[in-house]
Formats: structure tokens, C-alpha cells, sequence
């Protein structure tokens, strides 16, 4: 862990799965329902997903909140938050959510294929190459976020992740444990 840089521990950019800013919000759905990262013999599944601008360009991010928002009905979310809870409220009358749930699914039909941008999450923060990953743990504090590109001369190069950064921090503490 004390000598652990970000590269060491990156997922590299081509094994990233990544969508076009202009692709559907169904087509970023199936995108990452299908995406399986394989680091060190072992299956992970990505959160998140890159946005590209073009072949080169990296903008931003989505993952499966910003596209379930982004999914919502134009008419529900033009409401108050409290008026989007009542049309749900099987309490009041049991059949509500069948008297919706046509137009409901309309909407989100439609709203599937508005482009990621309009969803998406600029990038906050990126990291370079030889940085430790303690500076990436900052990075993601810091940011919120956890995902962060890695660059290289200008270029990015791959992402590091959380999951990551935890897996090698909690295999170096849990070692000491039994060296103290």
C-alpha cells in the first residue's frame, strides 16, 4: 500500500465500457447491463460508464441513477416531489398505480431515447499515472465520485475505482493486523 500508485491498480482504458455522448439512454442501459470487468482472474461490474465525445475525448460519466432519473416521465417531473408520491399511494386508492402505469411506461419509453448528455455527469476530477492512491482517495473524498480517469500525457489511459483502492487498502491493514 505505501508504494501502490494508481497504475498499478487501474482498470486500462480499452477494458472500460463506454458509450458515445449521443447514444439512447436504453442503448447506455444495455451497455452496462452487459458489462463485466475482469481485473486479477476476477469478475466486477462496472457502476458506471465513460462518455465519450469522440474516439479521444472523455466528458463525463453515467451510471445507473442518472439514467433511472433521466428516465422519468416528462409530465412527472414538471410536479412537485409530493404530488409524484400521491399518484403511487396504494393506500389512498389501491388501483392508482394501474390507472398510470400505461402512461407511466409511455413516458419512459419515450425518455429512453434522449442522448446520455442530457444525463450524464461531467468529470470532476482525474488523476495522473504515477500518482499514489492515497491522492486518488483524496480525489474521490474530495469530489464525490468513485471513478476517476488516469491520464498520461494528456491522454487518458484508464480508470481506478473505489473497489480497487479498498481491496488494496484493507489487504495491506489486515496483513499488519497480524505482523503487530
Amino acid at each position: 500500500m505505501v508504494k501502490t500508485l494508481v497504475h498499478k491498480i487501474m482498470i486500462p482504458f480499452d477494458k472500460y465500457p463506454h458509450v458515445n455522448h449521443d447514444d439512447t439512454l436504453l442503448k447506455a442501459m444495455e451497455v452496462l447491463e452487459n458489462a463485466v470487468i475482469m481485473m486479477d482472474g476476477q469478475q466486477s461490474l462496472p457502476r458506471v460508464l465513460l462518455v465519450m465525445q469522440d474516439e479521444n475525448s472523455l466528458i463525463g460519466v453515467i451510471g445507473r441513477r442518472h439514467i433511472l432519473k433521466g428516465l422519468e416521465p416528462k409530465y412527472l417531473v414538471k410536479q412537485s416531489l409530493k404530488a409524484r408520491k400521491k399518484l403511487f399511494d396504494t393506500k389512498f386508492d389501491p388501483a392508482l398505480t394501474e390507472l398510470h402505469s400505461k402512461r407511466i411506461v409511455r413516458g419512459i419509453l419515450e425518455r429512453s431515447e434522449q442522448p446520455v448528455s442530457e444525463v450524464m455527469e461531467a468529470i470532476k476530477a482525474t488523476i495522473d499515472y504515477d500518482d499514489h492512491i492515497f491522492k486518488a482517495v483524496y480525489e474521490m473524498n474530495e469530489n464525490d465520485v468513485s471513478l476517476l480517469p488516469v491520464f498520461k500525457d494528456n491522454h487518458v489511459i484508464g480508470v481506478v475505482r473505489t473497489v480497487e483502492i479498498f481491496q488494496v487498502i484493507a489487504k495491506d491493514l489486515l496483513e499488519q493486523k497480524y505482523i503487530w
